[in-house]
């Protein structure tokens, strides 16, 4: 064989050999899937999610210490103390029992802050736990009868409980504070359908909020005849629940909302789990430039019986992500305060609404060049009888309370 062509022949097996070369080994996939294992909770103590309770200040929070271990600590300011608490029943409002949901009732909304839920198996079979991401399933492994097994989440996210054969169990959803999900077997009791009617119905008892044909109507208790309040309610533009009285009882919030495109996207597998034909779902998935659901809230003035501008508030918070439609009262109801979170996540407000002009000022700009951490590094808490509030920001590089 004459030299050019041994060299060919050499430059044609290297060549054949570079596709199983990309492909990497079974050991490089395997290190791969285990990276999160390997690099998880080296990182401790990066974050205090305070639990307060008592008259002085008091709190307590969860410390992460490496290794799937944790401690809590309870929190004196006005003594300068604090203490290492290893049993979490002892806490005050520790762990509240959750309320097991139908499983079509079974809806997350946006996360919170870091909880946990206990999760308790009284039932005589293993059952699996799925985290409901919109409506796609994403699968965290079993609970056996007896077991306790405590997940990290958020407030707000959703679980489905479902037995071994497929069939769904119930559901429930995390709150701010650390819950017990106590798993019976029994068949949960359909959800109130007039919750908002009760959230609806005016501090005196004397009136109601309802919404007819998208638009808001006040109604009397005693069966008289109801005022509109609004007439240019839509399909596309609907006033809706929830209802947030002022405590006076002199003024009213909605939701106006506007619909998202609700885009979504297919997954094919194609290996499903359990054999058989590859199978498409259809799973929630917004994309850069999809127009997002977005509620904002809506002033009522009930003795004028008519709706009060929110121009300024408006011009405050002009691209929300979602939007807060859900805003706090002063306690003597002369304004309330909602969240203003810019989608792209530069910008995160707290805005402060005169009840009786609908004026709107920030109470808090919090801007950032990149993003703000709007799901783990967002922490206000309203000091009233002070008119002040704690803060949580990012401003200065580190992560401080204001």
């Amino acid at each position: 064989m004459n030299q050019p062509l041994a060299l060919l022949c050499l430059a044609s097996l290297a060549a054949l050999s570079l596709p199983a070369l990309a492909q990497g080994t079974r050991a490089d996939f395997d290190r791969a899937a285990g990276l999160r294992a390997r690099f998880s909770g080296k990182v401790t103590r990066s974050a205090v999610f305070p639990h307060w309770f008592g008259e002085r200040g008091e709190f307590w929070y969860k410390a992460s210490l490496g290794g799937g271990k944790s401690e809590y600590v309870v929190v004196d300011p006005a003594m300068k103390t604090k203490r290492v608490v290893t049993d979490l029943s002892a806490l005050p409002g520790a762990r509240a029992t959750l309320t097991p949901l139908l499983p079509s009732e079974t809806r997350g909304r946006d996360a919170g802050p870091e909880t946990e839920v206990v999760f308790e198996n009284l039932t005589g079979e293993a059952v699996k736990l799925f985290w409901m991401n919109g409506d796609a399933r994403v699968p965290y492994g079993e609970v056996k009868p007896g077991e306790k097994r405590p997940m990290h989440t958020f407030a707000g996210h959703a679980w489905l409980v479902v037995k071994a054969d497929g069939a769904e169990l119930c559901g429930f959803v995390g709150g701010e504070e650390p819950g017990l999900a106590k798993i019976t077997g029994e068949a949960p009791k359909r959800a109130r359908r007039n919750r908002g009617a009760d959230e609806s119905l005016s501090p005196d008892g004397k009136l109601r909020v309802t919404f007819e044909g998208y638009n808001v109507v006040l109604k009397p208790i005693s069966g008289e005849a109801g005022a509109a309040l609004t007439a240019d309610g839509t399909k596309d533009n609907f006033y809706g629940p929830p209802v947030r009285w002022s405590p006076d009882g002199k003024f009213f919030t909605v939701a106006r909302t506007v619909p998202g495109e609700n885009r979504k996207i297919p997954i094919l597998t194609s290996a499903p789990k359990d054999g058989g034909q590859p199978t498409l779902r259809m799973v929630p998935y917004e994309k850069p430039g999809d127009r997002l659901a977005v509620a904002r809230p809506r002033l009522f003035d009930v003795v004028a019986k008519k709706q009060v501008e929110m121009a300024s508030a408006d011009a405050l918070t002009p691209n929300p992500f979602y939007g807060d439609a859900e805003p706090t009262w002063s306690v003597g109801g002369e304004s309330f305060t909602f969240f203003y979170n810019e989608r792209g996540h530069q910008s995160y407000k707290i805005v402060a609404v005169d009840a009786a002009t609908g004026s709107a000022r920030a109470m808090i700009d919090e801007r950032a060049k990149t993003f703000i951490d709007w799901t783990n590094k967002v922490y206000f808490y309203d000091l009233p009888e002070t008119d002040e509030a704690l803060w949580m920001s990012e401003r200065d590089g580190w992560n401080h309370l204001y």
